[in-house]
């Protein structure tokens, strides 16, 4: 998967939203692969989503991934993300109203993935409000299909425990990371308060360059603050002859 994304996404500029899209991006081929496998190749039995309408949804379908994954593509997270789980929702109610009798029940189960994906995609209090609205389509069968009211209502409290219980867990995972990042960043202040007051000089080189330098290195050098030496290359303070060739 991870070489998947390396080949069909570009990256980002920000670490962060470039994990994001790689994310999406593999998540958007590998929905579109399932989709074209199985319009080519049927599984036998299997509900067929769309009923007679099949070949024109499943393009616009398709049309509506490929579109969410070309402006994952130019970098237009947000509009990829939104376009990706409104695709997906509506090609699942789309499902349900327009398959055989006997199948509906059964995509009704799929809107659990755009809650997943979801969950995954956006901020936490997006994909709060995003759950909450699929769980409210559920209204839309149940009104519809009067008959089938006790099957669609089971179902709909299976899609809406698993997904509270996602964004739980996510909620929980946030919580320690963010006392975890609370505790290295105290970590870092006291470390930094022990270093600027210690009496041996210490400096950290990156890239052949001064990043930082304490009161001792800079009394040190010579300099009357850290800024005079901060982006200058360590090489120019060592003697000539102590130099590697």
């Amino acid at each position: 998967m991870r070489l998947w994304c390396q080949l069909l996404h570009v990256p980002y500029a920000e670490a962060q939203r470039r994990r994001q899209g790689e994310f999406l991006a593999g998540a958007l081929f590998f929905i579109l692969s399932i989709w074209l496998l199985t319009a080519l190749f049927p599984i036998p039995n299997m509900p067929r989503p769309f009923g007679e309408f099949f070949v024109p949804m499943s393009l616009l379908g398709n049309a509506l991934f490929l579109g969410a994954y070309l402006l994952n593509r130019r970098g237009w997270y947000g509009w990829a993300v939104g376009v990706t789980l409104i695709a997906f929702t509506l090609n699942t109610l789309f499902s349900v109203l327009l398959s055989a009798e006997r199948d509906r029940l059964f995509f009704l189960n799929y809107l659990l993935v755009p809650i997943m994906l979801g969950i995954a995609l956006l901020h936490l209090r997006h994909a709060f409000l995003f759950y909450v609205l699929i769980v409210a389509s559920f209204l839309m069968p149940l009104l519809i299909y009067p008959a089938e009211r006790a099957a669609i209502f089971n179902i709909m409290l299976f899609v809406a425990l698993v997904g509270l219980i996602s964004l739980v867990l996510i909620y929980h995972r946030n919580l320690v990371e963010q006392e975890r990042q609370r505790q290295l960043s105290e970590s870092e202040v006291r470390y930094r308060s022990l270093v600027e007051v210690c009496p041996d000089a210490i400096v950290v080189v990156s890239d052949g360059k001064f990043i930082f330098v304490n009161p001792a290195a800079v009394a040190l050098f010579g300099a009357q603050s850290a800024d005079e030496l901060l982006g200058k290359s360590a090489i120019t303070f060592i003697d000539p002859a102590f130099r590697r060739d």
